[in-house]
């Protein structure tokens, strides 16, 4: 079985000592202008696998250009080409000759080289990582492509031209056509073929300067399936490594990624299911080398974006901002084992209450109505209105009073002193976290960092924290700052201070 599960349960520290274990862990991304959680992963020493097959215009990495200080310029005359087709033009060459010695010909190559000049031990292309287990992935190819030829989506001809799938189709053959309406037929038989040269020859044509490749592109499902199981067993030859029943692959996954496996719904059952089949189908040809299951852990990486710097101080500052949550989330949960009952307890004991008892409680908080939290006033006032109709009006009645002594409860037995420290803490929150949103992240590129020898932070507090607690602390402290933020500019389009932010208890 391929299972999909959500990573967001992992914290850094625990994909550490998973990688430490001898398990797998992988960022894959494409050739091109890595974004900054990518780069901090790759110097953070994960691994890193590239997908060639990208076009120059592609708006995730933009690969056409090359990204220096947060401007970018393109690098090349045919942005709508492959990556692996097109050439860097003679004026950018004298350009880039400050940032990188060699006389690079293609766009692919010098973003590759650019990373690995960086990062030599971990950045390697999908294909190279496909033919660490060239036996094992070919006979993978001509399993597939007999049992699942729709999966050989495109078909890119020397001059970088895309020929897409027609449809899925059966027969000993497929039809794929160009934007002009221009058709190739392709027998089925030639798939694996096909598609093995062509990954050969995008390596030779971005690790060398080898010609044009020319052969089948594969869908994005095969990709995922092949580096997972070529991860797995990455130099084990032969030996097993892992339990068989069970091997868990760690992925770290960009927005587009974690939408189509996880988040949106028909999406991903659609995907995990094709994923599933898959693995079934290869595990019934190589039988006791798969594992039963394996375990595709998605890690997403969209809250790294946020506080990956290559500022140390303005690390520093998140780092206190993380800290601070951490002390507000343990001040609350002291004030909630001091008070009297939990909500649930106060439900379970009004449900247990007789018709006269309920009453009686409701008028008896009428009467003290001017002293009840803003909130719940209207909905006492209501119960005592409703108990006239009884019996229509029942369920939401105790529906109103149950959140109405919650709310008392909650009002009644909180500590002064305690609440105090929450407000400080809050107060302390608003204020790093206004002054945090005022900075806007450095956007760096390899180039940068090859140029300056810069590097990137990330706050060591974070990496203890897996990346749902890191979003929620997140957008907890940009929420709570928002409104203080809103109010200093008004504040100063008006020329008058800024009151003192005082958040309300939760």
């Amino acid at each position: 079985m391929f299972k999909i599960t959500n990573g967001e349960n992992y914290s850094l520290k625990a994909i550490h000592t998973h990688q430490q274990n001898g398990g797998s862990v992988l960022r894959s991304a494409h050739v091109g202008n890595f974004n900054s959680p990518t780069l901090f992963l790759a110097q953070d020493g994960f691994p890193v696998i590239l997908h060639e097959h990208i076009r120059g215009d592609a708006k995730i990495y933009r690969p056409g250009y090359i990204k220096i200080d947060g401007h970018e310029f393109p690098i090349t005359d045919r942005l709508a080409l492959p990556l692996t087709h097109s050439f860097i033009n003679e004026e950018v060459k004298e350009k880039i000759k400050s940032v990188m010695e060699r006389n690079f010909q293609r766009p692919a190559q010098l973003h590759y080289e650019s990373l690995k000049k960086l990062f030599p031990n971990n950045i390697q292309l999908t294909s190279q990582l496909f033919f660490e287990q060239e036996p094992f992935f070919v006979r993978t190819l001509e399993v597939l492509a007999r049992r699942s030829p729709y999966l050989f989506a495109n078909f890119v001809d020397r001059e970088g031209n895309v020929f897409n799938l027609a449809e899925k189709q059966g027969g000993n053959s497929q039809l794929y056509i160009d934007n002009n309406g221009t058709k190739i037929k392709i027998n089925n038989e030639q798939f694996a073929e096909m598609a093995h040269n062509y990954l050969k020859q995008t390596i030779e044509a971005i690790t060398g300067n080898g010609n044009n490749p020319e052969g089948i592109v594969m869908e994005s499902n095969l990709y995922i399936l092949l580096s997972s199981i070529c991860e797995v067993y990455k130099g084990r030859f032969g030996v097993e490594r892992y339990r068989p029943n069970q091997v868990e692959v760690i992925h770290f996954s960009g927005v587009e990624m974690i939408n189509y496996l996880i988040k949106n719904q028909k999406q991903a059952e659609n995907n995990t299911q094709e994923l599933n089949d898959l693995y079934e189908t290869l595990r019934g040809e190589f039988k006791g080398m798969l594992p039963e299951n394996l375990d595709f852990r998605l890690v997403p990486t969209d809250i790294m974006g946020k506080i990956v710097t290559d500022n140390q101080t303005y690390a520093k500052e998140i780092n206190e901002l993380i800290v601070a949550n951490q002390k507000l989330s343990e001040s609350y949960t002291i004030r909630q084992k001091s008070r009297g009952l939990s909500g649930e307890e106060i439900r379970q004991q009004i449900l247990s209450l007789d018709e006269q008892a309920i009453r009686q409680r409701v008028l008896k908080l009428h009467d003290r109505i001017s002293n009840l939290p803003g909130r719940t006033k209207k909905k006492i006032s209501d119960s005592k209105e409703m108990l006239e109709n009884f019996e229509i009006n029942q369920k939401k009645i105790i529906g109103n009073l149950i959140s109405t002594e919650i709310a008392v409860n909650d009002m009644y037995s909180e500590s002064s002193e305690l609440d105090k420290e929450i407000i400080e803490i809050r107060d302390r929150i608003a204020r790093i976290s206004t002054e945090v949103q005022k900075i806007e992240p450095a956007e760096v590129s390899q180039y940068d960092i090859i140029r300056d020898g810069r590097r990137l932070y990330f706050p060591e507090t974070a990496r203890e924290l897996s990346q749902r607690e890191l979003n929620s602390d997140w957008n907890y402290s940009m929420r709570e700052s928002s409104r203080e933020l809103k109010q200093e500019i008004q504040a100063t389009k008006n020329n008058e201070l800024c009151n003192e932010f005082k958040p309300k208890l939760k």
